[in-house]
């Protein structure tokens, strides 16, 4: 099912974050999953350490040099992951769009976020880009607007859409 909006954009940011804030949103992308691969790890490694060495013969030793290894191993490319090639590709956003009509699109290779305008409870400068963080969701890293990837509206425009919610670093 494909939502159909009205075709006006009003705002636009084109082309892949580069430099400072591209990152910046790896090195936030990498502390998010780090902390969540870490969590896993836990969840599902100290119960399997637990019922490894009570069910086998297997001493505490062995199964902690056989298990942390892994967990250290999976944690780590979680942690790396957003600095992979191919991987950036999959978390940047190659073009936001602001709509006159109350709502915004964030496009990637590998998702395609919308959110009302309505909905943002805060955008942050940055200097170099604008993070735009909602009301509902969690930290959103999809709508990051690099200000010199602005190919259609003006800096002013984006702010005063924005006015009372700009926060600036």
């Amino acid at each position: 099912m494909t939502i159909e909006f009205d075709k006006h954009p009003f705002i636009v940011f084109s082309g892949r974050p580069t430099g400072q804030c591209k990152k910046f949103v790896q090195k936030r992308e990498s502390k998010l999953l780090l902390f969540a691969s870490i969590g896993g790890s836990c969840l599902i490694g100290i119960p399997t350490i637990i019922a490894l060495t009570m069910f086998t013969s297997i001493g505490v030793l062995w199964t902690l040099g056989l298990c942390v290894p892994v967990i250290l191993l999976f944690v780590s490319f979680c942690g790396l992951s957003p600095y992979i090639k191919g991987v950036e590709s999959s978390i940047l956003p190659s073009k936001i769009i602001i709509h006159d009509d109350g709502h915004m699109e964030s496009i990637g290779e590998t998702f395609h976020w919308v959110q009302m305008i309505d909905d943002v409870e805060y955008v942050i400068d940055y200097g170099l880009w604008y993070q735009i963080n909602f009301i509902h969701t969690e930290k959103n890293l999809r709508f990051i607007c690099q200000k010199d990837l602005l190919v259609q509206g003006t800096i002013e425009d984006f702010e005063k859409m924005f006015d009372g919610k700009l926060i600036r670093k």
